[in-house]
């Protein structure tokens, strides 16, 4: 029973045992953090602090607090004690808080001696960001050796972050480490966001005046725009700003600044570039999560939104862009995509250090994933501030050439200038030989007309030229020929007669040969007997016989010789009608006539002998007759008579080489005659030919007719052709007048 009420005793009493730790103080010896804390929660009334730390209060050794147990609102206190092991100086202690994620008072001793935040739920403001370096007033301070109670009231809504340690310094010392703390967890992250908004409107206005042709600047712009935004919590924040809007502002912004790093990266490795759906699905989720954070009305409302959005938006983004990253720097070679690889590690790393403590619902020294976005911001910078060197150099070397260019250009334009000139006088020059074609066009199309009517005059002449050709010509192929045969017809006959003449002339050579043979006989037997003599008178009656037959032939000669004659001049009649082509036919024809004549006098002086020797043949048959005659006169009569018939012999053989030469002409005749009626068919061929000839030249008449109407048409599509060259040559004139002004422009 003893031990029962024993441990009923102990238990009643530890409490008053474990509250009543206190650290002792020593400024000099530098930071004293106060780590016997206690924790007292109660319903929400503000303000009423309790009077000592009694059993009501629990120790507290940093864990998180609870406040959703749905019994309302509720009031966390939280107290500490310390007592100084030596005097203060001069420069007093303080008590150095790191961030809180609600609004608190601190008292010293039951005194209100600091206030962050406000806590009404109309008007609720953290202010969780900052550390505070409390000054402890000197006079609210018990001295050594006596215990000071500190006192922190806290009023979260639903917060669950763990209370700062209590840390008492010398206010030196806790300035300095309050400062430090803000300067990596406010002010830094404050100078980073004034010169991201710089570099948002730098880079935004070169993207814009760059005619947007990399987008690289304006996504960059855009995302330094973004980390802004994503820090208005912790920039902007003070015990008076609309917290809740800023929170609105700082998730968004940092969505944007996730979504916006995969435009980036794929725009910049071009890996993804064109693809639709890395062009759309980033823009779809940003613009509807904006509209979702914009739309909550709470700061809780938006924290829970933002948990989500975290592990399905924000790290996959950065396991995308690292992805592509590696995939540029590893296959495509891309090295310069080295140092965004390692500021997206660094993004990692400092949103890992963050959700660690978030997951642990505590406070770190300083929220390490701003400064990963800004390492990325950095290197982003950086890569684009040495692109923007290699394009500046470039472009200064490209001003340099421009420059080296420009004094060419000013050369060109001098060139320009002159050759300007040198159009303008050619163009007036164009312009005056145009119009003097142009006249030249009217005259020749003018030239053109009259030709064409000359040759249509010249085209009716010459058809019925044609038709008295033709008619001419079938009027010659009908009488030429005929004429011809006929004319073979009687040279055909002639020749005959001659080689009856020339049948004839042998037999009277060979009748003279034996007459001269009997008279050379008779010369012998002159003195022969009567018998002798009648033989004598007999041969002289067969004589006289054949100087009639004789007189016959040579009558027959005589009208061949008529008739040849008649020929001729028949042949010389039709070789004048044959003109040129019969102009071997008249020589031919000339010869016979002259041939004809003399044989026809040859001819009148045989019959003047044939009639002597029958003169001579009567009086020998007289003689004869008479018997009265002496022998010596009849052997010289004899003898005469022998001479006589020698010299007839040697004429009719004279007589027979004419004959045969008449014979050679007349067949000479009849073979002209031949190549006369070949020539006839030739030149009515000719003829035929000829006016077919003729009628070609009427058809290429009416071609040129044709042709110089045709010209007629092209003269006057000239003349409109050589209107639109003085149109043009004009317009040269004017574009070189606008060219002489931009060029004294320029200059």
């Amino acid at each position: 029973m003893f031990r029962r009420n024993l441990l009923i005793l102990i238990i009643s009493l530890s409490p008053f045992f474990l509250l009543s730790g206190q650290t002792i103080v020593d400024a000099q010896q530098g930071p004293a953090v106060l780590n016997d804390v206690f924790l007292k929660v109660e319903n929400f009334n503000p303000e009423t602090l309790p009077r000592s730390i009694d059993y009501t209060f629990t120790p507290y050794h940093g864990e998180t607090i609870n406040t959703g147990d749905g019994k309302g609102r509720k009031m966390f206190t939280f107290a500490a004690q310390f007592s100084l092991k030596s005097p203060v100086e001069s420069d007093g202690l303080s008590l150095m808080l790191g961030p809180i994620d609600y609004p608190y008072i601190v008292y010293l001793n039951g005194n209100d001696i600091f206030r962050n935040g406000t806590y009404a739920e109309g008007n609720y403001n953290s202010h969780a960001y900052a550390s505070f370096n409390i000054l402890l007033p000197s006079h609210m301070i018990l001295p050594k050796g006596q215990t000071n109670t500190i006192m922190i009231q806290a009023y979260p809504l639903f917060e669950s972050a763990a209370m700062s340690p209590f840390t008492i310094t010398s206010f030196r010392e806790g300035s300095r480490l309050a400062f430090n703390r803000n300067l990596a967890g406010i002010y830094l992250i404050q100078g980073a966001s004034f010169l991201a908004v710089f570099l948002f409107f730098f880079f935004i206005l070169y993207g814009v005046l760059g005619g947007l042709r990399d987008m690289n600047y304006i996504y960059f712009a855009l995302m330094c725009l973004s980390f802004t935004l994503s820090y208005f919590e912790i920039t902007l924040s003070h015990d008076s700003a609309p917290e809740v809007v800023l929170k609105m502002f700082s998730k968004t912004g940092f969505t944007w600044l996730a979504l916006l790093s995969m435009y980036f990266v794929t725009e910049y490795t071009g890996i993804l570039k064109e693809n639709r759906i890395r062009k759309f699905l980033p823009l779809i989720i940003g613009t509807g999560l904006t509209v979702i954070f914009m739309t909550r009305g709470s700061k809780e409302a938006i924290d829970i939104v933002y948990s989500p959005v975290m592990q399905l938006v924000f790290l996959p983004a950065i396991l995308f862009n690292v992805t592509i990253l590696v995939i540029s720097i590893f296959f495509r070679k891309n090295k310069n995509a080295i140092p965004l690889l390692l500021a997206f590690m660094a993004v990692i790393g400092a949103s890992g250090h963050d959700i660690l403590y978030i997951l642990q619902s505590r406070l770190p020294y300083a929220y390490l994933t701003a400064y990963g976005f800004l390492s990325l911001v950095g290197f982003i910078f950086f890569t684009l501030a040495i692109r923007q060197t290699r394009e500046s150099l470039a472009a200064k070397k490209t001003a340099m050439e421009l420059d080296k260019k420009n004094s060419q250009q000013q050369e060109l334009i001098n060139r320009i200038r002159e050759v300007s000139r040198t159009l303008v006088k050619s163009s007036r020059q164009i312009e005056e030989k145009v119009s003097s074609t142009s006249e030249k066009i009217e005259e020749s199309a003018d030239q053109n007309e009259q030709i064409s009517a000359e040759v249509f005059n010249r085209v009716s002449e010459l058809k019925q030229v044609i038709v008295e050709m033709e008619e001419r010509a079938k009027t010659s192929a009908e009488k030429i020929p005929a004429s011809i045969n006929n004319q073979s017809e009687a040279v055909k006959k002639v020749s005959s007669t001659i080689n009856s003449l020339n049948d004839h002339l042998t037999e009277i050579l060979q009748f003279a040969e034996d007459t001269k043979q009997s008279a050379d006989a008779l010369s012998e037997m002159a003195g022969s007997s009567t018998r002798i003599i009648k033989e004598s008178n007999k041969s002289i009656v067969e004589v006289s016989e054949y100087s009639t037959f004789i007189s016959d032939v040579l009558t027959a000669i005589e009208d061949i010789t008529e008739k040849t004659s008649l020929l001729s001049i028949n042949a010389a009649i039709e070789a004048a009608r044959a003109g040129t082509a019969g102009a071997g036919f008249s020589v031919v024809a000339g010869e016979i006539r002259t041939l004809s004549s003399a044989s026809k006098e040859r001819l009148d002086s045989s019959f003047q002998k044939i009639e002597d020797m029958k003169d001579s043949i009567g009086n020998s048959r007289e003689l004869s007759e008479k018997v009265s005659g002496s022998l010596t006169n009849i052997i010289e009569n004899t003898k005469v008579s022998t001479e006589k018939i020698k010299s007839m012999t040697d004429r009719l053989n004279k007589q027979k080489k004419e004959s045969a030469a008449i014979s050679q002409s007349v067949q000479g005749l009849l073979n002209d005659t031949r190549i006369i009626q070949h020539l006839s068919e030739e030149s009515r061929k000719a003829d035929i030919a000829v006016a077919g000839t003729m009628e070609d030249i009427r058809s290429l008449f009416l071609n040129i007719t044709e042709i110089l109407s045709g010209q007629k048409d092209q003269s006057t599509e000239l003349y409109r052709f050589m209107a639109h060259i003085q149109e043009v040559v004009e317009e040269n004139l004017r574009n070189v007048d606008i060219l002489n002004s931009s060029i004294e422009e320029l200059n």
